[in-house]
């Protein structure tokens, strides 16, 4: 992704944006998709491709590594080693 893409994906109860803000650097933000409000936001993180969610878990991932963040309050849950792709079948995430 180029610097100044924003893309954007839709969950069951967050509006999430991607901000590229480099090459492979990445700002998350959840809004409220009723008022717009916004929920939380990231620091910048690693990522080469755009977040995959399911509504309740967002899935960056990288050629080094994937991290899983929550939806609802952004808290980091968990990072696995590896060179990931991920999507999003019938809100469920998978790598």
């Amino acid at each position: 992704m180029q610097a100044d893409e924003v893309f954007s994906s839709v969950g069951p109860n967050a509006l999430v944006l991607a901000r590229f803000s480099g090459l492979n650097r990445v700002r998350l933000e959840a809004l409220d998709p009723r008022t717009g409000a916004r929920r939380w936001q990231s620091p910048v993180v690693s990522a080469i491709g755009l977040p995959s969610t399911d509504g309740v878990t967002l899935v960056t991932f990288s050629d080094a590594h994937a991290d899983a963040y929550s939806a609802a309050t952004g808290r980091h849950l968990w990072s696995s080693p590896g060179s990931y792709q991920a999507v999003t079948v019938d809100n469920t995430a998978y790598l």
